[in-house]
């Protein structure tokens, strides 16, 4: 049975406040935001949070709609990004053919 996989990483805008005793994170671009006790735990919670809201934007066929309502379009594969002084988390997200298609490839 043949399998393929793909994988994309989306690198994505990100903010740190701290408020009290906590720091928040947030993708405004996509309305996604977390915690964590320091900086660093804020954005890792923030990149787990976007891949689990990517992956249910996929899963429910919304991903598309998603991605171009916040504005993404095509780029180049060497295009930098817009603002370096902007901080970004990088979110991955890997796909797997699923058994119905890697049954269908092999017939």
């Amino acid at each position: 049975m043949m399998k393929g996989i793909v994988r994309f990483a989306f690198k994505l805008p990100a903010n740190v406040t701290k408020k009290g005793r906590w720091f928040i994170s947030k993708c405004p671009l996509l309305d996604v935001y977390s915690q964590g006790k320091n900086k660093k735990e804020a954005l890792a919670n923030l990149e787990e949070a976007l891949k689990l809201f990517i992956e249910s934007c996929y899963q429910r066929g919304t991903l598309v709609r998603l991605l171009t309502e916040s504005g993404f379009e095509a780029a180049e594969n060497n295009q930098e990004l817009p603002d370096k002084q902007q901080e970004y988390v990088n979110v991955p997200l890997s796909l797997i053919a699923g058994r119905k298609h890697a049954e269908a490839c092999a017939n």
